[in-house]
């Protein structure tokens, strides 16, 4: 009987502490807390590109992004393409509500339609249309990625 209490007991509370966290907005799934804010959040982890258009290189541009898959993985490299009412990406966590109007403002004021920023958060190269072999080749010449590759061959 006093297992039965004990159990019941725990349900009560949990399912009262559910209740009161939905009742006062209490947000167990919160967004700030793993939702990525701003591409600075990416920071020594991973090298990004950041692609502008209005669309009609989008065909193009994703089939490459495929076919490249494990060039891109193995760069750590994430990729963000943001259309007018969307945006696609590689990454495979949430966004934040303002990440892609973080991005604009931050990196895409100009006319270039292709950014690689490196994992030091500094822009590598701008380009007025995605070159994807020539951002993996700019790659490969960084000292970082040479270590990298460096060190995979041990």
């Amino acid at each position: 009987m006093r297992i039965v209490k004990g159990v019941f007991m725990k349900l009560f509370l949990v399912t009262v502490s559910l209740l009161f966290g939905s009742m006062f907005g209490i947000n167990l799934n919160a967004e700030s807390s793993n939702s990525l804010e701003s591409v600075s959040d990416l920071r020594w982890q991973h090298r990004i590109i950041l692609i502008s258009s209005s669309g009609k290189f989008k065909s193009d541009a994703l089939a490459e992004f495929s076919r490249l898959k494990d060039e891109i993985e193995d760069r750590d490299l994430v990729w963000f393409y943001l259309f007018s009412d969307h945006i696609e990406t590689n990454y495979m966590h949430d966004l934040a509500k303002d990440f892609v109007a973080n991005i604009k403002n931050q990196y895409l004021k100009t006319n270039h339609s292709a950014i690689l920023i490196g994992k030091d958060g500094g822009v590598k190269l701008r380009q007025n249309a995605l070159d994807l072999k020539q951002i993996l080749a700019l790659i490969d010449t960084m000292p970082m990625r040479l270590d990298e590759m460096k060190n995979k061959r041990k």
